[in-house]
């Protein structure tokens, strides 16, 4: 039986909630480990198998009055809509917090602003039937079957899980954003203290550091400048875990504010591979 929002406890909401988030996780895994990426990739900011905005998507789309939710056509057209504009929202929030555009359609047809396109906006409203007329029902069964002290502990327990995924996530992006602000302003500091140098390559981020570091080994002596100078850019040559996570599970991912530095970790990533 199809049922509205208005209609489920808030414990049924949110592992509704969650379970659309798991079916939206496994759907860009398999689209994106089929299509793109031919290989398995974690999809989503959080660790866990869940991606929050196909969540939220879904519970929109379970606003809807019963009579659309119990239709094909109109649900299709509603999907479409209420999942599209709860992407696009999402893109604008995060770009917002973290400078950085995680996700770009630019290149697909009929795209706003890079940030959502007609195909997805066609497989969202596949996907609202799917999940309104064939998957909602068997969720509910599912969590009909855990009664009374069940519910509550399945509810608390999932919930800690997602507070603490949640935590980790936050201060690993936080982690991504201060990781590209230092590079950035060290950038700046190389460039304003030997841009007027003919060894000084600024054609690229890595060309840039690598320039750098020659140079500073072929320095005698130990000024403190320079060792501090080479010390950073030691560090930044090596392999941030985190950013590149980040790059591999976003490929399209873009910055105005960071774009040399995306580039410059995207061949790092890319090059990490072979």
């Amino acid at each position: 039986m199809i049922q509205s929002i208005y209609t489920m406890s808030f414990q049924t909401v949110f592992l509704v909630f969650l379970g659309f988030s798991v079916i939206g996780w496994c759907s860009e895994v398999i689209y994106v480990g089929v299509f793109i990426e031919h290989k398995f990739v974690n999809r989503g900011f959080l660790h866990g198998p869940l991606c929050p905005v196909y969540g939220f998507g879904g519970l929109a789309i379970l606003c809807l009055p019963e009579s659309i939710l119990n239709s094909w056509v109109p649900l299709f057209f509603c999907s479409m809509a209420f999942a599209t504009i709860v992407e696009y929202f999402a893109s604008w929030i995060l770009e917002k917090m973290f400078n950085t555009l995680w996700w770009d359609y630019s290149d697909q047809k009929f795209n706003i602003n890079g940030r959502v396109c007609l195909l997805n906006a066609l497989l969202f409203g596949a996907m609202g039937i799917c999940v309104v007329h064939f998957l909602e029902p068997v969720i509910l069964w599912l969590i009909a079957q855990l009664s009374g002290i069940y519910l509550t502990a399945t509810f608390v327990a999932l919930l800690a899980i997602l507070l603490f995924d949640l935590i980790a996530t936050i201060r690993r992006l936080v982690d991504f954003h201060t990781t590209m602000e230092r590079l950035k302003n060290f950038g700046d500091t190389l460039k304003a203290h030997y841009e007027n140098e003919n060894w000084f390559n600024k054609s690229s981020v890595g060309e840039m550091l690598s320039s750098v570091k020659e140079h500073l080994l072929s320095l005698p002596g130990s000024e403190k400048l320079h060792q501090l100078h080479l010390s950073y850019v030691e560090k930044f040559q090596n392999r941030n875990k985190n950013v590149e996570a980040f790059i591999k599970k976003f490929p399209t991912l873009k910055s105005k504010q960071y774009k040399d530095l995306v580039s410059y970790f995207k061949e790092k990533t890319s090059s990490n591979k072979k």
